[in-house]
């Protein structure tokens, strides 16, 4: 018998030992038994909510596994389980940050027998921008509409998003630069160039990134890379799969 089998025999026992076979069992203790896979971080936060109750409860993995039991009194409870970030809902980013890595997973559990097993998978909910800028010497920020997460259903927060960024390298007439942004809940997401404090151009870069594909709700959100070339006839912005954007 592994490990994780043997403790939640254990638990099983225990819960099951609090309240007899023969009784009225609608006021007997329920354990919630939480494996929680995925995600980059060694330690998970597990947020769980019900009528009257609220807890928090910090998990460490094992072999690629956190696991956790509960003992809560019969009823709906909320999950939400995260790692990387936030450490509450809701998660708010400073004005000037980025998103952080996060990984999170979110669901409401009915909790009306004895024992109730979840098996909760942390998504990615971060996109890495990486931003190529060749023709150009420059700073680049980003400006959007989504400050935040909400964790209890991973819903994007409404609020101001600025981070601005100098160069992660530059050579041979190129400049590198990587974001990290959170879910998106539209296409404003805009890309602003900048040199010597001076705006030099803008890019909906929102709408090019849903024109090459991306897909803002998708569990897990994908990376992309940005590429933008400038000449004297002006810009061309590159997305992903070398899907072309005329600008």
């Amino acid at each position: 018998m592994c490990i994780r089998e043997y403790i939640f025999s254990l638990a099983c026992a225990l819960v099951l030992s609090s309240c007899s076979v023969k009784s009225d069992r609608t006021e007997c203790p329920a354990l919630l038994f939480l494996s929680v896979l995925g995600g980059e971080d060694e330690k998970v936060f597990v947020n769980i909510a019900g009528e009257d109750y609220e807890s928090l409860v910090h998990i460490e993995k094992s072999k690629g596994v956190a696991v956790a039991g509960v003992d809560l009194k019969k009823g709906r409870f909320r999950i939400s389980a995260h790692s990387g970030g936030f450490v509450k809902s809701p998660g708010i980013i400073d004005l000037g940050e980025e998103m952080p890595q996060l990984y999170a997973y979110a669901e409401s559990v009915e909790c009306t027998s004895d024992v109730t097993e979840v098996l909760a998978r942390l998504d990615k909910q971060f996109c890495r921008l990486k931003i190529k800028v060749t023709g150009l010497e420059c700073d680049a920020q980003l400006r959007g509409n989504v400050c935040g997460m909400d964790l209890w259903d991973l819903s994007p927060i409404s609020g101001l998003f600025y981070v601005r960024k100098e160069a992660l390298m530059s050579g041979q007439d190129a400049r590198l630069f990587e974001f990290v942004v959170p879910r998106q809940k539209d296409s404003s997401l805009m890309l602003e160039l900048i040199q010597d404090g001076r705006l030099l151009c803008s890019f909906e870069l929102g709408k090019d990134l849903v024109a090459a594909g991306m897909d803002w709700d998708k569990p897990s959100l994908e990376d992309m890379e940005v590429c933008i070339q400038y000449c004297e006839s002006g810009f061309m912005v590159t997305v992903k799969n070398w899907v072309q954007v005329e600008i």
